[in-house]
C-alpha cells in the first residue's frame, strides 16, 4: 500500500513541478531544484517506513561526502 501512496505521491508532485523546475533551468535558478530534491528525500523513506539511524555527523566537519552500503 505504502507503494501505490508513494507512486501517487511521485507522479502528482512531478505534474505539478514540471513547469516550475523548467522555468528554473530555464533562467539558470537552481535553488527551487535543490529545494524540491530535499523535499522528496525527506518524505519517501517516511512514507516507505524507512527508519534512519545516523551515527558520527560531529566527524564529518562541513566535508560534502556521498556514502554508499553494499547490498547484501
Amino acid at each position: 500500500m505504502r507503494t501505490i501512496i508513494l507512486l501517487f505521491l511521485s507522479v502528482l508532485i512531478t505534474l505539478i513541478l514540471i513547469p516550475v523546475l523548467l522555468f528554473c533551468y530555464v533562467f539558470r535558478c537552481s535553488q527551487p531544484i535543490i529545494w524540491a530534491g530535499k523535499q522528496t528525500l525527506r518524505i519517501a523513506p517516511k512514507i516507505l517506513g524507512i527508519r534512519l539511524d545516523i551515527d558520527g555527523v560531529d566527524k564529518i566537519e562541513g566535508k560534502s561526502l556521498i556514502f554508499s552500503c553494499p547490498i547484501t
